[in-house]
């Protein structure tokens, strides 16, 4: 004789392996969702960065022009 463990879901009792084979699954997907997110947020998080990184040495390269310019000038 062999015992099964059983498991109640909406469409009734089933194995409980196969339960929690199917929970793991679930639990898979969602990490992978998770991880998705996340990347896409690290690499619009690097974008701003590299955006502003530029600007700033835009802005300080036209820092730099202006004092050269004012120090022509006076």
């Amino acid at each position: 004789m062999q015992v099964t463990k059983l498991r109640f879901e909406d469409n009734g009792l089933v194995p409980a392996g196969h339960y929690f084979a199917r929970v793991a699954a679930g639990l898979r997907a969602q990490n992978d969702r998770g991880a998705a997110i996340v990347e896409r947020g690290e690499q619009s998080e690097q974008k701003l960065e590299a955006r502003f990184r530029r600007a700033n040495r835009s802005s300080g390269r036209r820092a730099q022009s202006n004092q050269q310019e004012e120090a022509r000038v006076s």
